[in-house]
C-alpha cells in the first residue's frame, strides 16, 4: 500500500513540505543537472563529515548538514537554505528556496547566495581539522588597531646597590603639618627642611581670602600701573611672568587682609620677619621661573634671613624645586590657603619656582602669594 506522503511526494516535486501550498507556489524543475553536465560540481553539497561549533550559517557534522544548503545528505541528511534530495537518503529541510530539487537546477537561482554558498564550502575545507568557529573577536580587534605603546623605561642591574647603612642628613626633608592641630609650630627644623602646612588660614574650597586680598589691594586708591610691576622687571626671559606690589608705594596700611596674613605667619613660625612680597598671579599664564632667593646671593641677607615663608590663596599651582647642580626637580602641589617653607640650605641648594601651565590646561582663576622672609632661633644647621 502506498503511504499517503510517498504518493505526495511523487505528485509534488519531491518535497513533503509543499503539502497545503497552493499549486503555482510549488517549486517546479526547469533543467536537469545532467543536462548542464554539472553533476561532479553538485555532487557533494551537502555531504559533510563534522560539525564545528559556532554561531555560523553553515554546519555540517557526523549527522549530516546544517547550513546554506539544506536537504538529504550523504548520511542522514542536513537541513539548509537549499532543498532537494541527496543521494542516500534522510530528512528533508526547510530553507529559503533551491538551488536543486530532485536532482534538478532552476534557472532562477540566487548568484549572490552561490557564490556566497561556494566561499563558505571553501572556507570549512581549509579549517575542517581544526573546528574554527567563525565569531568576531573585539577583544582581539582592539588589541590589533591600538597604537602601539612607548616601551617602559626598566632599571638594568640589581634593585638593590648598596647594604650600607647611610647616616647622613637629606639634601631636602618634607614634612607635613595640620594648621588646625596646633597653634604654632612644634616639630623641630632644620636648615635643609621644607614644611608644608596646611588649614592654617582657611579649607581649601574657601576662597574668601583671596577675594578680600584682590579687592582690598584693587581699591587702595593707588593707580594700577603704579602699583603693580612685573617680577624683576622681566628685563630676561619670558615677559609673562607675573606681578609684585611695590613697596614703595605704601599700599599695604590699605589693606588689613595682607596685614591679618602676614600677623598669623608670626605667630605660627615665632618668626622675625625682615621682608615681605605680594605676588598677583593673574590666571595660569602667569608663573615663576626657579631662582635663588637673595639670602642665598647676598650676604647681608643672609645673616638676617634663615626662612622663607610662602602662601597661596586662590588657583592651585605647583611649587617647584630644581636642583642648582643636577637639575633634578621636585614638584608639590599648593591648594588654596596652604604654606611651604624652606631653610638656608634648601635656597642654597636649589632653586624654586612656579611652574608655567601648559595652554590646553589654561584657567582664568588667578592666584595670590604672600611671601615673608625672616629669621627663625630654633633652625639647627646641617654640616
Amino acid at each position: 500500500m502506498t503511504n499517503e506522503y510517498e504518493s505526495y511526494d511523487r505528485e509534488n516535486g519531491g518535497n513533503r513540505q509543499n503539502k497545503g501550498r497552493p499549486a503555482k507556489e510549488i517549486y517546479k524543475p526547469k533543467k536537469r543537472i545532467s543536462d548542464l553536465g554539472l553533476e561532479a560540481q553538485f555532487s557533494n553539497l551537502s555531504t559533510q563529515d563534522e560539525e564545528p561549533s559556532g554561531e555560523h550559517d553553515y554546519r555540517r557534522g557526523q549527522n549530516g548538514n546544517r547550513g546554506n544548503y539544506r536537504g538529504r545528505g550523504d548520511r542522514r541528511g542536513g537541513r539548509g537554505d537549499h532543498r532537494g534530495r541527496g543521494r542516500r537518503g534522510g530528512r528533508g529541510g526547510r530553507g529559503r528556496g533551491g538551488i536543486i530539487q530532485d536532482g534538478y537546477m532552476s534557472k532562477d537561482v540566487d548568484d549572490d547566495h552561490n557564490k556566497r554558498d561556494r566561499r563558505t564550502d571553501d572556507r570549512n575545507e581549509r579549517y575542517n581539522d581544526t573546528k574554527q568557529q567563525y565569531t568576531f573577536n573585539q577583544k582581539a580587534a582592539d588589541k590589533v588597531n591600538k597604537p602601539q605603546e612607548k616601551p617602559l623605561k626598566m632599571v638594568t642591574g640589581p634593585n638593590t646597590v648598596s647594604w650600607k647603612r647611610d647616616y647622613s642628613y637629606p639634601e631636602m626633608l618634607v614634612n607635613f603639618v595640620s594648621g588646625n592641630l596646633c597653634s604654632t609650630y612644634d616639630r623641630p627644623m632644620t636648615s635643609r627642611d621644607v614644611c608644608v602646612v596646611n588649614d592654617l588660614f582657611c579649607m581649601q574650597n574657601d576662597l574668601s581670602i583671596y577675594n578680600l586680598l584682590l579687592e582690598e589691594i584693587q581699591s587702595c586708591g593707588i593707580d594700577h600701573e603704579k602699583l603693580f610691576k612685573l617680577w624683576h622687571g622681566n628685563t630676561r626671559g619670558d615677559p609673562g611672568t607675573h606681578l609684585i606690589a611695590d613697596d614703595g608705594t605704601n599700599w599695604k596700611k590699605s589693606c588689613p587682609t595682607f596685614n591679618m596674613v602676614l600677623e598669623k605667619i608670626v605667630d605660627f613660625f615665632k618668626m622675625d620677619v625682615k621682608a615681605t612680597r605680594f605676588n598677583w598671579y593673574r590666571d595660569s599664564n602667569d608663573w615663576k621661573p626657579y631662582h635663588h632667593d637673595a639670602a642665598a646671593v647676598k650676604p647681608d641677607k643672609a645673616k638676617t634671613q634663615n626662612l622663607t615663608v610662602a602662601v597661596s590663596f586662590g588657583a592651585e599651582r605647583q611649587a617647584a624645586f630644581e636642583h642648582a647642580k643636577t637639575k633634578t626637580t621636585i614638584s608639590m602641589w599648593q591648594p588654596n590657603g596652604t604654606i611651604y617653607t624652606f631653610g638656608r640650605d634648601v635656597n642654597v641648594m636649589w632653586r624654586h619656582g612656579i611652574p608655567a601651565v601648559p595652554p590646553e590646561r589654561y584657567t582664568d582663576q588667578g592666584r595670590i602669594s604672600i611671601i615673608a622672609w625672616g629669621l627663625v632661633d630654633y633652625m639647627e644647621d646641617v654640616d
